[in-house]
Order: structure tokens, then C-alpha cells, then sequence
């Protein structure tokens, strides 16, 4: 919040003003710019995390695995469409 460098509730003499963290969050979330990029990474990041714990915990082969990239910005076709955030697929042989 110190670090930050968009405007704080200042006092009457121009000092900043001590605020509870719960404010200090909201003016956080207010000022943080995301864009669709951050997101894309933020999600690339999680499907190689489970990724990765599905070939070490779960004793899958990585040639079974795969990564999709599903345009996360898009609206569904329909507001009654159910969008998966992670969708598990298995093959018995």
C-alpha cells in the first residue's frame, strides 16, 4: 500500500491518513490494472501446476496430458452455458 503510488486518504495537513486494511485492500483492487495478458499467464501458470502434479502425484505419462488455451475472455454463447474452468478427460485401454 506504502509503495503504491496512487493517491491516499490524506488529513487536514496533507499527511496520509491511517485507514483499516480492509480499506487499504479496496483502494488496492481499485488501482490494480489487469489485462487479458496477465490473465492468459495467471492461467498458463495454474494448468502447468496441475500438470505437474498430475505426472509427479498422480503417476500419469506427460504424453497423456495436454494443455488447451480456451480464449479465457470470451462470453459464453449463452448465459445458461456451463464453462469449465479445467476439464479432466480419461482413457482406459
Amino acid at each position: 500500500y506504502r509503495k503504491s503510488d496512487f493517491p491516499k486518504p490524506c488529513d487536514f495537513m496533507g499527511m496520509a491518513k491511517k485507514i483499516p486494511p480492509a480499506e487499504m485492500e479496496k483502494l488496492i483492487y481499485t488501482h490494480t490494472q489487469v489485462t487479458p495478458d496477465d490473465l492468459a499467464q495467471l492461467a498458463q501458470a495454474r494448468a502447468l501446476a496441475v500438470q505437474g502434479y498430475l505426472r509427479d502425484e498422480g503417476q500419469l505419462e506427460p504424453e497423456r496430458i495436454f494443455l488447451m488455451k480456451p480464449d479465457i475472455t470470451a462470453a459464453p454463447e449463452e448465459e445458461t452455458t456451463y464453462r469449465a474452468r479445467v476439464e479432466l478427460g480419461v482413457t482406459v485401454h
